[in-house]
């Protein structure tokens, strides 16, 4: 993990092993009205009034694989 020098924050993560994907936490960013969020894990806590979009899958824990995100994901990209 990765850590703000100056509030000591967490920034992003990676992990050995998927080195191919990079967590970064939303709050770090300045803008997120272009995030479109694919899925919502741990959500077996959520508070009642939290509504998510009809399109992100959402997991009640921890999803059996996260391949299913992936592909999710990579289909709503845009091509250059």
């Amino acid at each position: 993990m990765w850590f703000c020098g100056d509030c000591g924050g967490r920034i992003y993560s990676e992990r050995t092993s998927r080195p191919e994907e990079i967590g970064v936490r939303a709050g770090t960013l300045d803008d997120t009205s272009w995030l479109m969020p694919v899925a919502h894990v741990w959500t077996r806590s959520v508070q009642p009034w939290m509504r998510f979009s009809d399109e992100a899958l959402v997991f009640a824990t921890a999803p059996d694989s996260y391949g299913q995100l992936f592909d999710v994901w990579k289909s709503r990209q845009v091509p250059e």
